[in-house]
């Protein structure tokens, strides 16, 4: 599908997810001059056309395999706490700082040379106002035991520095899991039928 969309001049948005097993990860930290590479392999791929969608016929899939229900169930839950304090102009910085990781960075499909920090996204004294928001289509899966991946549509009505941020977006977070907490490590987002402007203003 992908390939189509570039054929006919579609920027595509994708997102990669290659995990690295415990016991490679335990096996390179206990080798600081490996000798070898251990093998990637992909297992999920989220993708987002930039600007208006393509047309997509309609066809028969299998049923989904790949959302776990009981963590969908959890993570969106936390979405929504995040999306209650978002309308709250995120003021609630303690609700912040239990949901969002201080390494937290976002990326966005029409600007994606660029990387948003934690400490210039979701706070009180930014100039990102929500009026509402709701998160449609959650679907979960954990791609190691203390990490996991939400996909969801979000739509929202929004100014930022006085310019439109309305619309709905296909966005994809990462959770990391410390203990019994879940924490948002990434946010990758791109908005659906349109781009913005993302010049930074003068």
């Amino acid at each position: 599908m992908d390939q189509h969309h570039e054929a006919h001049g579609r920027a595509v948005k994708r997102i990669y997810i290659y995990p690295l097993c415990r016991d490679v990860q335990h096996r390179l930290a206990q080798d600081s001059a490996p000798r070898w590479i251990p093998d990637w392999q992909i297992i999920a791929r989220y993708s987002s056309p930039v600007g208006k969608p393509p047309e997509r016929p309609l066809r028969q899939l299998p049923a989904p395999t790949d959302s776990d229900l009981q963590l969908t169930d959890l993570l969106r839950q936390l979405e929504q706490e995040l999306g209650e304090a978002a309308l709250h102009g995120f003021k609630d910085t303690k609700a912040m700082e239990r949901l969002v990781s201080a390494e937290f960075t976002q990326r966005v499909s029409d600007a994606p040379e660029r990387s948003l920090p934690r400490g210039l996204w979701g706070q009180p004294s930014g100039t990102y106002k929500i009026e509402s928001i709701e998160g449609r289509h959650h679907a979960a899966r954990k791609l190691t035991d203390d990490l996991a991946v939400v996909s969801l549509l979000l739509t929202q009505q929004a100014t930022s520095e006085g310019r439109d941020r309305s619309g709905d977006f296909y966005v994809v977070d990462i959770w990391k899991r410390s203990g019994d907490r879940w924490r948002m490590i990434a946010r990758y987002s791109s908005p659906m039928g349109k781009k913005f402007d993302r010049s930074l203003p003068r």
